[in-house]
């Protein structure tokens, strides 16, 4: 509980810095300067203790990390760091522009010679395997390509090998960071609510593929949906014990969800005497006013009677009407 109450205290006066970062003109007054300095520590603990925390936040903490440094820090820092940027940069177009020998050659031939570089960013979202990803680097490509041809210039060039290296960077965070395991998981448990047990099918095996099994809640939401879904084919209470397990063990066994969604997978094997200790587990987990410990006394109700919890849907996905 402190240390829940110590975060929300920092989280709030890193947001007044924020505020008063986006409202100053000029980084006047000691008290200013105090607030600015003693924001950026704060984030840079605040971020940087979550990550060291194994908090799985990902890239979100060093994005935080970075715009700290932006707004908080004293501006001659930041003009010396855009500067060695800035001069990189222009290191890296001039790189590209020795690619071109005769610059006066007609710029769609950079257009050419970049396609392969072309194909390999197209096929790269395919490798991510992130719905939409391919759409949106697609549409950035034929943009470039358009500005390539109707512009007919040296910047049409640059533009297209900073889109190249946007991309290569966008693949390497999602090789880092593996998104698919969340998308899929998430995006599974969001079908089960909604009783889409056409797309819950399509959606299953991609998530099982790219779960990560060392995140709970992956583990937790492939070992619930496979323990309770209403739609038999889709129960499969050994593979689900196997997740529920491995999510348990995660949370060192204690996490109640965890260990319910563990109990509901040996009911639905049958195994009715496990799956009562486990909700035992689970129940001395709780206080007694958390709506679980309320669910809990209902499944083992079920449990003793020889039945398996089955999930209701929160509503019934139907497929829309024919159009006429």
């Amino acid at each position: 509980a402190f240390a829940a109450n110590a975060t929300i205290v920092v989280e709030l006066i890193i947001a007044a810095g924020y505020a008063v970062g986006s409202l100053a003109i000029k980084r006047e007054g000691r008290l200013q300067r105090l607030l600015f300095w003693t924001s950026w520590v704060l984030a840079i603990a605040l971020h940087g203790g979550f990550e060291l925390a194994g908090l799985k936040i990902g890239w979100f903490s060093y994005w935080m990390i970075a715009a700290a440094c932006v707004y908080f820090l004293p501006d001659t820092a930041l003009q010396a760091a855009a500067e060695r940027i800035y001069a990189a940069w222009l290191r890296f177009i001039e790189m590209s522009r020795s690619w071109f020998p005769n610059e006066e050659k007609d710029p769609t031939t950079a257009l050419g010679m970049l396609f392969p570089t072309a194909v390999l960013c197209l096929g790269i979202p395919r490798m991510i395997d992130l719905p939409g990803v391919g759409v949106a680097v697609a549409a950035a490509w034929a943009a470039a390509a358009l500005h390539c041809v109707s512009r007919r210039n040296q910047k049409s060039l640059e533009i297209m090998v900073g889109l190249t290296l946007a991309v290569l960077l966008l693949f390497t965070c999602v090789l880092a960071t593996g998104p698919q395991s969340q998308f899929y998981t998430y995006r599974l448990a969001q079908l089960q609510r909604r009783g889409d047990w056409e797309a819950a099918q399509e959606c299953l095996p991609k998530a099982e593929e790219y779960a990560d099994p060392d995140d709970v809640y992956a583990q937790f939401n492939l070992g619930w949906f496979l323990a309770v879904a209403d739609d038999a084919e889709l129960r499969d209470p050994e593979k689900a014990a196997g997740y529920a397990a491995r999510a348990s063990e995660l949370s060192e066994h204690q996490n109640a969800t965890a260990l319910d969604s563990w109990a509901c997978a040996l009911a639905a094997s049958g195994d009715f005497r496990g799956a009562i200790a486990k909700l035992k587990q689970a129940e001395e987990l709780l206080r007694p006013s958390d709506p679980l410990h309320s669910q809990l006394a209902e499944r083992r109700s079920l449990f003793l009677a020889g039945k398996p919890y089955v999930l209701q849907p929160r509503y019934r996905y139907t497929n829309p009407p024919a159009g006429d």
